[in-house]
């Protein structure tokens, strides 16, 4: 379908769309890298005319797009496309279509200000964690796909997975960390491995400074435990998660008077 029109200097020109795609903005402002080249001899000057709108609840924001080409297009080549006044956290259609049906070969590449999926964002994917550090994470982009089941009294949304193996102390994860990351409303929950039969451990909301998270809990030598990490709301921001082990195990050493 074609949902707008584009203003050109000489009116305006309803695209035929052939190519759609879609991002989630990380910032207020993208910036595209393209490459066009073998587009048919008669759309040599013009080759690829690229639209793009913000999507709303009810689908496509404005019949306006906020950033058009043109009817010329994009010419054969390499350039960047910069669009500006974004919303970080929404929803953007992009629409790449031949000029005059012409077809040419094409690649975009976002450089900066476009979300992608965490690399943890899947349980087989999590983070190995050890004793003493601190990891920083970010929910932009984070899915539900591998969402657990509720833990704690807490319904995990999109989130992203660390990992720890027990060694018997009792372990504290918490989010109420100092920094750029600091302060951001988030929600830990804990299950005992594998991925593939997680078994509740406990959770925690708020229970950190500034609705950020913290919970304590007994490991077991050996054991596998999976960390859930994700936000309320609409959290989409960085966090900073610190792991800290104490074990309270007694030396009973040598006694004498």
């Amino acid at each position: 379908n074609d949902p707008g029109a584009c203003g050109a200097a000489t009116g305006f020109i309803i695209f035929e769309g052939t190519g759609w795609y879609t991002f989630n903005a990380g910032a207020s402002a993208i910036e595209l890298d393209y490459t066009i080249s073998n587009c048919d001899a008669a759309a040599i000057s013009a080759g690829l005319e690229v639209l793009i709108w913000e999507v709303g609840c009810s689908g496509i924001e404005s019949n306006s797009p906020i950033y058009c080409s043109g009817s010329d297009g994009l010419s054969q080549g390499s350039g960047t496309i910069n669009v500006s006044s974004l919303t970080p956290g929404n929803d953007y259609i992009v629409m790449i279509d031949p000029v005059n049906g012409f077809d040419c070969f094409y690649s975009f590449t976002p450089s900066t200000g476009i979300t992608t999926t965490p690399n943890n964002d899947l349980c087989d994917d999590a983070i190995t964690m050890t004793c003493g550090m601190n990891y920083v994470g970010t929910l932009a982009g984070a899915t539900a796909t591998d969402a657990p089941a509720t833990c704690g009294g807490i319904t995990p949304g999109a989130g992203v997975w660390y990992t720890i193996t027990g060694d018997g102390s009792d372990i504290t994860l918490s989010t109420d960390e100092a920094g750029t990351a600091a302060g951001v409303d988030t929600e830990i929950t804990i299950y005992a491995g594998p991925c593939s039969s997680l078994s509740c451990i406990g959770g925690d909301d708020n229970g950190g400074n500034s609705n950020t998270s913290e919970i304590t809990f007994s490991s077991t030598n050996g054991t596998e435990y999976l960390i859930y990490i994700s936000g309320t709301f609409t959290t989409t921001a960085d966090f900073e998660l610190s792991v800290t082990c104490v074990n309270c195990n007694a030396n009973s050493g040598t006694w004498s008077n």
